[in-house]
């Protein structure tokens, strides 16, 4: 939980931080997620704060509920000893433990997407009101988490209709359940429109074969290794295990009528195939989102361990899975840093706090998106400092003359200029700016940080 916070878990704060419910929920009608996770993080944080590890305990508690939920998912499709082995894998997942402490709603939705799955389970064995409203529940808050719930909702959907509908009559019933959570989601649906219509963002990219094999890499116990040969060996032998698992489980299907399995199935590839249908008029895919097939690649892992004779077999594959996971876990601090995105901010801000004066400039670039960073890691310094974007805004008609114009009329003799800048951003034009202040100015040091660098400047003597 030490690592620094980055431009996603900003963005975060910044709507919790608005005013609670009105103000967030008109902010986030043009961004690209619903607002829900918003909104309990503005109560959490009126409540208990906004320190680093405050903030991280809500998904953190969605990611830990998640575990005890895939053993139960898991019990009923399977049987127990594949429960505790799936709870046990996703425990120790690379990629679920990155995304737990991440202040955003990945975990959320995984919560959300398990517990809607197992009440679906229930409701059709016992057509309860009880289990319809924890359905219903589950299915309006995941849809107002993350949009990506809807890929689950429409798998449950088409797993019903072809698989389960001629072993349960309550089919009137299960219309009208569906009808009321769609219901409940339709005051949201002009917003979905809105954002739809709206700039694509460049962290979206298409689902093709690269990007599709990229994220089982990803999701894969052995994720972090980054062994040469070892990595690649634990990553061919997790697919032959999934696959075995598919396999398996369709063959029981046809072979045997045994449908419960069949699920995994449908929450592992109806959302890959909405992604890739989606991805060929917009694109819509990034890895993060997918978090939600997780839990299911696991049980597909699983359920190729059981198909295996033998229980030294079994005992063997699920102690190498683990001890990947492990090792994996181990090296996580330096793994899927998403680019530039991520930078240490926290650390550029101590050494800012240790050394900014109360007369000294401040400079970000680009400040537009890493503004933030500064601003909740440093905030005794930067409402006392002149914070400007430290390169070229085309709309706004900056030139270089005037950014120096501005610091020469807030400078004096003995102040420092600090110029903080996310060094591998999708911006190219730090490296101009830097020869620009090196040729007005003297360069007294610059710190590196991991993917941050932070300048200090005087006047020439």
């Amino acid at each position: 939980m030490s690592r620094s916070l980055w431009w996603d878990e900003f963005v975060s704060i910044s709507f919790a931080n608005y005013s609670f419910p009105v103000e967030i929920i008109r902010k986030v009608y043009s961004n690209v997620n619903p607002p829900l996770f918003y909104l309990l993080l503005s109560v959490w944080i009126k409540v208990f704060g906004s320190t680093d590890l405050v903030l991280r305990i809500p998904p953190f508690i969605f990611a830990v509920a998640s575990i005890p939920l895939l053993f139960i998912f898991m019990k009923k499709t399977i049987n127990s000893d594949a429960g505790l082995v799936s709870a046990l894998f996703l425990a120790l997942n690379p990629f679920h433990i990155f995304y737990s402490i991440e202040v955003r709603m990945y975990s959320a939705i995984v919560f959300c997407s398990l517990g809607s799955i197992i009440f679906f389970q229930r409701w059709l064995e016992k057509p309860t009101r009880s289990n319809a409203a924890v359905l219903i529940l589950f299915n309006c808050i995941g849809l107002y988490m993350h949009y990506f719930f809807i890929l689950i909702f429409v798998a449950q959907i088409l797993y019903f209709l072809t698989v389960l509908r001629k072993q349960y009559k309550n089919f009137k019933n299960w219309v009208i359940v569906q009808i009321i959570t769609i219901l409940m989601f339709v005051p949201w649906f002009p917003a979905i429109y809105h954002q739809y219509k709206g700039p694509d963002y460049g962290h979206f990219k298409r689902l093709n074969w690269i990007n599709f094999v990229n994220l089982l890499k990803q999701i894969s116990p052995g994720t972090c290794l980054n062994k040469g040969h070892l990595d690649s060996l634990s990553w061919i032998l997790v697919i032959i295990l999934a696959v075995t698992g598919i396999a398996g489980i369709i063959y029981n299907y046809f072979k045997n009528n045994k449908f419960n399995a069949m699920g995994l199935v449908f929450y592992f590839c109806v959302p890959i195939i909405c992604v890739w249908l989606q991805s060929i008029s917009k694109p819509a895919f990034t890895q993060r989102n997918m978090i939600i097939i997780v839990p299911f690649f696991i049980g597909l892992m699983v359920a190729g361990i059981f198909h295996f004779p033998g229980k030294p077999a079994k005992f063997i594959l699920v102690f190498f899975v683990a001890i990947l996971s492990l090792a994996s876990d181990w090296q996580i601090k330096d793994w899927h840093r998403d680019g530039g995105l991520r930078g240490d901010w926290k650390q550029a801000a101590i050494v800012l706090r240790k050394n900014f004066k109360k007369n000294d400039i401040l400079l970000l670039y680009p400040g537009q998106h890493h503004g933030w960073g500064i601003r909740y890691y440093c905030p005794d310094i930067v409402p006392v400092s002149h914070v400007y974007e430290a390169f070229i805004k085309t709309q706004e008609k900056e030139t270089n003359d005037s950014l120096f114009e501005k610091i020469s009329k807030l400078k004096h003799f003995d102040n420092t200029i600090w110029l903080v800048i996310c060094s591998e951003f999708a911006f190219t034009r730090w490296q101009e700016i830097v020869e620009l202040l090196d040729q007005k100015y003297h360069r007294i040091k610059c710190t590196k940080f991991y993917n941050v660098r932070l300048y200090e400047y005087a006047e020439k003597e």
